[in-house]
């Protein structure tokens, strides 16, 4: 009998080691595959860093780019009628880089983008008990480099990354019963895009006030700081800026959100040239969103004493990116830490054998959602390109690869609001044995 034992744990050892070394040339192999076309996207023009890096120059000259004069004397009327569509408080964090020339600082922060979701994927993790950990992240990793939608965030030059790492540190922290340090880390993504507001909608929800004061809190700071150089009047002359964008980039087949994906359905992307905002699809989008955060708020109550955290803090970080006015590609890198916490509640749910069935179901279908992160970014635009020129037989694959393109984050909605429906059962408890705190959910 023992005998059995020791060569059933020899051969455990065995496959782990296989699993390892599997996992370091596989992640390794996907990690050059990634050099040249970030490489080359990274000698690119990096639009959206381009635009903050010359809205933070602005500030350190004491000029308002928000203004007509201002984005002339700035250099910001040449990008185009969008000129810089981020708030005042994004260019806070390209400080730092405004004197490098765009594309050293585009270096920069690419680097600063693969470290930060080094530490998310490998704590996540080390933290949800993945096997291997190490192995296993550094597989992640390369993973998610190889993928188009990284090689476009590279190439333009994008925050996402950033934003998805302070989601992680505020997930961390809140279920350390750490509220102030969630706060700061939700707040301070609130200062680079307005939708990670959605997740502190959670908090208020469970009546964690810290976390909602120190979010406002550091939001509310750097505003104030970046107020006093541009002045009051460029909140203003920003949200005057924000029709004539939506205008332009709305309908565009890029667009993942519940908004974009209803503007297509009034204006198909088939149809050439951009489609103004209709108040229609805008209404419908309002209702649907509010009716998703409704049932998402209500699941997170019904859940505010077991350990539903985790799944629910996954749920409205999807929710806060699909209910955006617009989703682009390079929001995926968002999506990692929610399909980490999915993928973990999901293989525990089949190991204890509590729902086996349904945790196999859903796990293949999250399994779809990431495999579909490979297929290129670049084909349904072209697809798109091809069917307006007059190429009819491109019709159908254009539309399959539209549907693709918005998929997966609807997809991991759905998902996650059948995981978080679960969490009121023993079978998703965590283990008592991680040495992770429980989740605190009053302040």
């Amino acid at each position: 009998m023992f005998g059995a034992r020791g060569a059933h744990g020899r051969l455990r050892e065995t496959l782990a080691l296989l699993y390892v070394v599997f996992a370091a040339a596989l992640g390794l192999m996907w990690l050059v595959e990634a050099i040249p076309p970030t490489r080359d996207a990274l000698a690119g023009p990096a639009w959206d860093l381009k635009a903050d890096h010359l809205t933070a120059r602005a500030y350190l000259r004491g000029v308002n780019p928000y203004s007509a004069q201002g984005a002339v004397a700035s250099g910001l009327a040449a990008l185009g009628p969008s000129g810089n569509g981020h708030p005042p408080t994004t260019s806070f964090w390209i400080l730092p880089l405004a004197g490098l020339d765009v594309r050293t600082a585009n270096t920069v922060l690419a680097w600063i983008t693969i470290l930060l979701l080094l530490i998310e994927i490998g704590v996540t993790m080390h933290v949800l008990r993945y096997p291997a950990p190490v192995a296993t992240a550094w597989l992640a990793l390369g993973f998610v480099l190889s993928c188009s939608f990284m090689t476009y965030h590279f190439g333009v030059g994008q925050l996402s990354g950033v934003i998805g790492f302070f989601y992680f540190v505020g997930w961390r922290a809140a279920r350390r019963g750490e509220d102030v340090l969630a706060g700061l880390a939700l707040g301070a993504a609130c200062t680079m895009k307005l939708f990670p507001g959605v997740v502190i909608i959670l908090f208020l929800m469970m009546r964690r006030w810290r976390a909602v004061i120190a979010a406002g809190a550091v939001y509310l700071a750097i505003a104030a700081s970046m107020t006093a150089r541009f002045g009051v009047v460029s909140w203003r002359q920003f949200a005057a800026r924000q029709g004539p964008i939506a205008d332009l980039w709305m309908g565009s087949i890029q667009n993942q959100s519940i908004h974009g994906v209803l503007s297509h359905l009034f204006h198909p992307v088939c149809v050439g040239g951009p489609s103004p905002v209709l108040r229609s699809a805008t209404a419908i989008a309002l209702l649907v969103s509010a009716g998703l955060l409704g049932l998402s708020g209500w699941l997170a109550w019904r859940t505010a004493g077991t350990n539903g955290f985790d799944v629910s803090y996954a749920l409205f970080v999807v929710l806060s990116v699909v209910t955006s006015q617009w989703t682009w590609e390079h929001y995926a890198i968002i999506y990692v830490l929610p399909i980490l916490i999915l993928g973990a509640t999901l293989a525990r749910a089949w190991r204890e054998k509590r729902r086996p069935a349904s945790a196999a179901v859903l796990m293949a279908w999250l399994m779809a959602v990431v495999v579909s992160w490979r297929v290129s970014i670049q084909t349904k635009s072209a697809l798109q390109a091809s069917v307006q020129r007059g190429h009819t037989g491109d019709h159908l694959k254009l539309h399959l690869y539209e549907l693709l393109n918005w998929t997966p984050g609807i997809v991991l909605l759905i998902l996650l609001l059948v995981a978080c429906r679960w969490t009121d059962s023993a079978a998703l408890d965590p283990p008592r044995h991680t040495g992770e705190p429980r989740p605190v959910h009053a302040a």
